[in-house]
């Protein structure tokens, strides 16, 4: 949620099992998060075949858009500029909890707070929210 620089308002979605009917997860998702200054649109897969080797995370808002293929890029398109920053795959995990340890070390904030952390948790439970219930539901 970060990424936006500001609290989503309202929150639309539609999660589900549409490729893999035999296991017990989503494997596809997509929501519509509202601004005040705008609106976003979300679309997960997890459902790429192994020879994709990574799934996106496609962002569309009012200016732009951002896609991110893990393990691999970041991509920011703008009107006609594309700006694409290719990275060597690491362990996120690792990476998370190194940045992490340093900040305590550091006595610093860390790159992701834990008000960053319990808002993006907010709002995916209305995202699964508003997916029961197929309609807009409020933060």
């Amino acid at each position: 949620v970060w990424w936006f620089g500001e609290r989503p308002t309202k929150v639309s979605a539609k999660v589900g099992r549409f490729c893999f009917k035999d296991v017990d997860v989503e494997d596809n998702g997509v929501a519509t998060l509202y601004f005040k200054k705008g609106i976003a649109n979300i679309i997960l897969t997890w459902s790429a075949p192994k020879a994709a080797s990574c799934t996106t995370a496609d962002i569309f808002g009012t200016e732009g858009m951002l896609r991110v293929a893990t393990w691999s890029s970041v991509e920011l398109m703008k009107g006609e500029e594309l700006k694409k920053i290719n990275y060597e795959k690491k362990d996120q995990f690792y990476e998370e909890d190194k940045a992490f340890i340093e900040s305590i070390i550091n006595d610093t904030e860390p790159p992701v707070t834990g008000e960053d952390g319990m808002l993006t948790v907010k709002v995916i439970e209305k995202i699964y929210e508003a997916s029961e219930r197929e309609e807009v539901v409020s933060l």
